[in-house]
C-alpha cells in the first residue's frame, strides 16, 4: 500500500529554510553546510534569506556525501552514528567508532576530518600501510581530542 508523502516530508525544505532564516538574524550565521544530498533543502534557505532580508548574503556548501563500506549514508537516522554531543556519544564510543571504522574507509575519513597536511597524512598511509589499527589510532586521537577538548575548553570559557 502506497501511503505518499508526509506533511513532514512535503515541507522539510521550507522547514529546513526557515531554520538557516533563523539562525542568520539571530546568530549571525551566514553559511549553512551539508552533505550532497542536501543541496537542495540549503540552497533554498540562502534563497530565503535573500527573499526576505535586504542585502542578505547567506552562503551553502556542500561535500560528498560520507557513506559507509556497505554503501548506506552515515547520518543521524542511520544506525551506528555519532554525535559530537558528549552526552549522546560519550569521548569513549566517539573514539571506538573510529577504531573499528571499516579500513578502506580511512583514506577518505584521514582526509575530510584530519588538520594534518596532504604529506602528513600520505606519509602516515605510507608508515601504517600493513598497520592499519595504527592509523586508526591517529585519526581517532586526533578527532576526539580536537572534539572533546575544544569542547570542554569551550564550557570552561561560557560557564
Amino acid at each position: 500500500m502506497e501511503t505518499g508523502l508526509s506533511f513532514t516530508e512535503f515541507s522539510y525544505q521550507l522547514l529546513q529554510a526557515y531554520d538557516f532564516l533563523y539562525l542568520y538574524r539571530n546568530h549571525n550565521c551566514l553559511l549553512q553546510m551539508g552533505g550532497s544530498d542536501q543541496w537542495g533543502n540549503i540552497t533554498t534557505g540562502t534563497e530565503f534569506i535573500r527573499r526576505n532580508v535586504p542585502d542578505a548574503k547567506a552562503y551553502a556548501a556542500t561535500t560528498p556525501l560520507l557513506v559507509k563500506s556497505d554503501g548506506k549514508k552515515f547520518g543521524k537516522s542511520e544506525e551506528g552514528n555519532i554525535w559530537l554531543d558528549p552526552e549522546m556519544t560519550s569521548p569513549y564510543k566517539f573514539y571506538q567508532f573510529f577504531i573499528n571504522v571499516d579500513d578502506a574507509l580511512l583514506p577518505t575519513l584521514m582526509r575530510y576530518f584530519s588538520m594534518k597536511t596532504k604529506e602528513e597524512i600520505e606519509e602516515i598511509e605510507v608508515r601504517h600501510r600493513d598497520d592499519p589499527q595504527q592509523y586508526k589510532k591517529i585519526l581517532a586521537e586526533e578527532l576526539t581530542a580536537r572534539i572533546h577538548i575544544a569542547m570542554k575548553r569551550s564550557d570552561l570559557l561560557s560557564g
